[in-house]
């Protein structure tokens, strides 16, 4: 999306007032003083939109128009001025009343710039320069190359350079948990698989670190998806390996008593049978799921820690890591899984079920949009989608099979399906997100929860309450400079400063 100048400079004026310049103290005055326009890529912003569904683009232009007129003062019972009109102080009260309003369209439009700003203030960062305001708070931003995985990629993807027809016995759209293990089985069992996946085929040296490039390449929606409101931000990943290569390793197993609810309430009892354990053991050890990392980070540490001391049963958390010495290069390079392992440590489906299933014939094509797919005589057969070319072409595939399987995810599956013309009562109906609410604090010692395992320690003490199965577990997140920009409360511009 490319921006009037009118709406650049509602835009600039929106960044410095979400991070203003400020006369903070003296040995720090370049960190207090740097302007939020100074820090923001209005261009990212764009980028971000494109990537949005129309809906949430039109949103956010009549959001801008909004700010860009007279009637703004009637949000908020202040003067009848555009925003960049308004003195600073008048601009920060606007966005303090907006925050706090009961016109749910204000909050969640509040919320939206929020994000936007203060994530890509805080987490952007070029090749060539850090962000100069890391040294200020105390973030180490991306690591020394020298155990990245720079190597051949092992997984050589379809590069078509023109429209073309691809034939296939089984067709699967996704490659994370869902579709990557289905082409890696059916693949190893003699299949003819070809795998489309909507984002791209990253390995080692490509997971640069870089907050918003990694979470803008990695990440469906550049990292900007959300509920319709806006009150729940939805992280999925959307490259070759999804979610399992961009989730923080934790690989827990089902708990028994919700196996047990499945096959009592929903009339699946396969779920309790033998025959499921051995599918799961037989996932977890080809992921290499295991205990046997060598420590805890900081905020890892700490719950287990006060978790003991009050009593409360805390144990560790199954990740799917292989090759983990107790180098600090290793430990530290852990922390960045939520935007890729450069390091080759990470056993998700990219270097498991995915290699397995090239290694045994499947051709694997990313870069690839499905858009519908085909329906002939009640039945699948096939798929229209679109390839994006390393230089921004886009070109068109059909594809041709004898069994499609749908695995992109809890948010794109339905949507793909409903796109298809598919009709079902329950389709797109039953989508329940399991909200994460951040705690922080502040300790005596530097915790640095960028480095280190992301998940290790679990406290399920109140999984179950009021004899129910729903609860809540205690897990401690990694804590980047940008995205925990954006769960970190703003009530002014000198208390995101602080």
């Amino acid at each position: 999306m490319i921006f009037t100048e009118a709406q650049r400079v509602t835009l600039r004026a929106l960044a410095d007032t979400f991070i203003p310049s400020i006369d903070g103290p003296a040995e720090h005055a370049a960190y207090w003083q740097r302007r939020g326009s100074e820090g923001v890529d209005l261009d990212k912003i764009g980028e971000v939109l494109d990537e949005q569904p129309a809906g949430a683009q039109a949103e956010f232009l009549k959001l801008l128009d909004l700010l860009d007129t007279v009637t703004l003062g009637l949000t908020w019972f202040g003067p009848l001025r555009p925003f960049s009109h308004l003195q600073p102080a008048q601009r920060e009260k606007m966005l303090q009343s907006w925050s706090q309003s009961n016109l749910p369209q204000l909050r969640k439009g509040f919320h939206a710039l929020r994000k936007l700003f203060v994530f890509l203030y805080y987490g952007s960062s070029s090749t060539e320069a850090s962000n100069p305001v890391w040294e200020n708070i105390g973030y180490a931003g991306p690591l020394p190359a020298d155990d990245v995985v720079d190597t051949v990629k092992p997984i050589r993807t379809l590069k078509p350079t023109e429209d073309v027809v691809y034939d296939c016995e089984v067709l699967v759209i996704g490659s994370g948990a869902g579709g990557g293990v289905v082409a890696g089985e059916l693949a190893a069992a003699g299949h003819d698989v070809l795998v489309l996946e909507k984002g791209p085929y990253c390995h080692g040296c490509d997971f640069t670190q870089r907050e918003v490039d990694m979470l803008g390449k990695l990440y469906d929606g550049k990292g900007a998806l959300s509920t319709q409101d806006g009150g729940i931000s939805l992280l999925a990943g959307s490259c070759l390996g999804g979610g399992t290569t961009v989730n923080w390793a934790g690989a827990f197993r089902t708990p028994d008593y919700i196996l047990q609810e499945w096959a009592r309430e929903h009339m699946v009892p396969h779920f309790t049978s033998p025959d499921f354990q051995k599918s799961v053991d037989a996932v977890s050890t080809a992921l290499s799921v295991n205990t046997d990392y060598p420590r805890h980070n900081g905020q890892n540490q700490a719950l287990w820690d006060g978790s003991t001391k009050l009593g409360q049963h805390v144990k560790l958390i199954p990740r799917n890591e292989k090759g983990l010495t107790d180098s600090e290069a290793h430990f530290r390079g852990l922390g960045y899984s939520t935007m890729g392992d450069a390091y080759g440590i990470k056993q998700g489906t990219l270097n498991t079920y995915l290699l397995q299933a090239f290694e045994h014939g499947a051709r694997l094509l990313a870069d690839t949009r499905v858009e519908r797919v085909t329906i002939a005589n009640n039945r699948a057969t096939g798929a229209v989608a679109v390839h994006t070319t390393a230089d921004g072409q886009e070109i068109r595939v059909t594809v041709r099979a004898r069994r499609v399987v749908v695995a992109g995810g809890a948010i794109q599956t339905p949507a793909l399906l409903l796109r298809s013309g598919l009709k079902h009562p329950h389709l797109g109906r039953h989508l329940n997100l399991h909200p994460t609410v951040v705690v922080s604090a502040l300790y005596e010692q530097a915790m640095n929860p960028w480095f280190g395992p992301s998940m290790s320690v679990v406290n399920d003490s109140f999984t179950k309450l009021s004899g129910t199965n729903y609860g809540a577990k205690l897990e401690t997140p990694p804590a980047h400079a940008g995205l925990m920009s954006m769960v970190l409360p703003w009530l002014s511009g000198l208390s995101i400063r602080n």
